[in-house]
């Protein structure tokens, strides 16, 4: 990032906290667009105010044997029925982490740990930066990864999944339930169930499903999945693990023994509580409106924008849409949309500012040049129409402007 950038984003941000009001949608600065809800969530209000509550009353350690401490506690024990109840699991099958990134370290190394002698660990191509990077490790430790492909629309193959994954050599599944990149959505309830015939564990990278798509662990019988709070309006720092009963799992991580011995740390009350609080928003909200309103939108862009393509189909996230534009850049797109007051990505937030390609692009079959051609499209249920009228308005002008350039 050159030098004058820096300097106006650090002048942005003394500017705008003297400018975002209290009732301003999101807290954006006036006239700001923000369609990348994939990346994070804005916080809603009402795990804002579930956060204040328990940093108030119950701030105290949830480990001590005293009153402060116990009600702490408390706050601990309603989350865990709260992510039970929502999820058709048990209170005591969750285990809460500082996020998806140690939920997802968590449960692959923890499974592999239990299960040293089948090292055969079966992915796709599709996976977040995280399980690709953890799996890579095992990798260097002589796991033999084996690596499923995407299809056209972005999703893998339960087929091929299946066909991979043998009892008496595979360790575990790991998989991504929704693409963070693409929105496609694969087919894990079948997956689930085969495997849990035959007793392979299936860990689902479930990051971007709550408050998008149904999310039931007793209708989808993964033995784990994890979650991050930000990506459904919790505060950042706080993800959580499921680890169904009886799942051959060791803690991965030295350390205390909070979380009934599955994990050390001193809990975080206020984010874990603010966490269910938004969890049991998100899973009741009505998102009937998000599939036609992504569709038109990507209809019209295609309509109106020469050399424009939608990346995926089939099953996806309703409010996910992956863009292609001949001839562009994404980072220079990105960039002057972001001058122009409107927040897009992309691909994942965990590779911005780097020059590789995406992998997950790259498996779908795009060249690497398409792969940096390709915007993500994300939003939320404080988006309106009119967000995206505005972007489409946008891509209109910009995209035969930076070709032109």
């Amino acid at each position: 990032m050159g030098t004058s950038r820096q300097g106006k984003i650090t002048g942005c941000i003394l500017v705008v906290m003297g400018k975002i009001s209290e009732g301003a949608r999101f807290g954006l600065e006036p006239g700001r667009i923000y369609l990348d809800w994939n990346a994070t969530a804005p916080l809603r209000a009402s795990a804002r105010e579930a956060w204040l509550e328990a940093g108030a009353v119950g701030w105290a350690n949830a480990n001590s044997l005293h009153r402060e401490g116990r009600i702490a506690a408390e706050f601990l024990t309603r989350a865990r029925e709260t992510f039970a109840s929502t999820t058709g699991t048990s209170p005591g099958e969750w285990v809460f982490t500082s996020g998806a990134t140690e939920s997802i370290h968590a449960a692959i190394l923890g499974c592999a740990a239990a299960r040293p002698t089948r090292r055969r660990i079966v992915t796709s191509l599709g996976e977040h930066a995280v399980v690709r990077s953890v799996l890579a490790g095992l990798e260097g430790q002589g796991w033999e990864i084996v690596r499923v492909g995407l299809g056209p629309d972005g999703a893998w193959s339960a087929q091929e999944v299946l066909d991979a994954s043998h009892p008496e050599t595979t360790g575990m599944v790991s998989l991504i339930w929704a693409s963070n990149e693409t929105g496609a959505v694969s087919e894990v309830e079948e997956v689930a169930k085969e495997l849990r015939r035959r007793r392979i564990p299936l860990h689902l990278d479930a990051v971007q499903v709550p408050g998008r798509i149904p999310f039931g662990l007793s209708v989808v019988p993964a033995t784990f999945a994890s979650l991050s709070g930000h990506k459904f309006g919790a505060p950042k720092g706080v993800g959580a693990l499921f680890i169904r009963r009886a799942a051959p799992w060791t803690r991965w991580m030295a350390g205390g023994e909070q979380e009934r011995g599955r994990r050390g740390g001193t809990s975080n009350v206020a984010g874990i509580h603010s966490m269910a609080t938004a969890l049991a928003e998100a899973v009741v909200a009505d998102v009937s409106a998000w599939n036609p309103l992504r569709d038109d939108f990507e209809s019209r862009v295609l309509a109106r924008v020469p050399g424009s393509h939608r990346v995926g189909g089939g099953v996806r996230l309703p409010q996910t849409s992956a863009l292609r534009f001949d001839g562009v850049e994404s980072s220079a797109l990105l960039l002057r949309l972001d001058d122009l007051g409107i927040a897009v990505s992309s691909g994942s937030a965990c590779t911005s500012g780097r020059t590789d390609p995406s992998p997950v692009l790259l498996g779908m079959g795009l060249t690497s040049g398409q792969a940096h051609q390709t915007i993500r499209v994300s939003f939320g249920d404080g988006t309106i129409p009119s967000d995206l009228d505005l972007l489409l308005d946008r891509l209109v002008q910009e995209v035969p402007a930076l070709r032109g350039s």
